[in-house]
């Protein structure tokens, strides 16, 4: 018998928003074209600067899978854009590549952005996971250790992005009008897992 598969992948929890390691692979793929090759080098030079192999195809292999969510004005915006830009399209990336993650957003975020209210207790995590358990009981199979670390790598990715302060309160933010007129045209789904007051909510099929 065939175990069912989940429908969340949750290898979000490999590291935080990797800021630093995406700059260095969206310039070898900028200058290539080639995401094979850019993992070649990445691979080859240890790029990303790990301590073990291990570590660094892991690292390698999520960086590069959150990026190829990014299309080609994304990707140019991501090397030369602000640093709130950059943050802002790798939380995008997070988002396109994990369903949970774009769900939490629209659900938990943007609904206490539109609240008004400017906490995310950790319990609004727990809240989250039991209602998608409902939707996926694998979920609800998680051990304790998983979940620990889904809610913690998750926060750390929130902070990272600027999205969440280090007392625990939402940041809502100002995207320039050249990444807001970019996904409102080509992907208003993304726009909207980002904490903007005046954002109308999107709700996943």
């Amino acid at each position: 018998m065939i175990e069912a598969v989940s429908t969340y992948l949750l290898s979000f929890t490999t590291g935080g928003l990797f800021l630093r390691e995406s700059q260095v692979v969206v310039e070898q793929f900028l200058a290539s074209g080639d995401w094979d090759r850019v993992r070649g080098i990445v691979l080859e030079r240890n790029l990303l600067q790990c301590r073990t192999q291990s570590s660094l195809e892991r690292t390698g292999r999520e960086v590069i899978n959150r990026l190829k969510t990014l299309q080609p004005e994304e990707l140019d915006m991501l090397k030369n854009g602000s640093p709130e830009t950059r943050r802002l399209l790798l939380w995008v990336a997070v988002c396109r590549q994990y369903r949970f993650v774009r769900e939490f957003a629209v659900e938990v975020l943007q609904e206490r952005v539109l609240s008004l209210k400017t906490d995310l207790p950790m319990e609004e995590f727990d809240s989250f996971l039991h209602r998608k358990s409902q939707v996926d009981p694998k979920l609800e199979a998680l051990t304790h250790t998983t979940v620990r670390k889904m809610r913690q790598v998750l926060f750390r990715i929130l902070r990272e992005a600027g999205l969440l302060d280090e007392h625990g309160t939402l940041q809502t933010v100002t995207p320039t009008p050249q990444l807001v007129d970019h996904l409102q045209t080509r992907d208003p789904g993304s726009l909207a897992v980002l904490p903007l007051l005046d954002t109308p909510l999107w709700r996943p099929e």
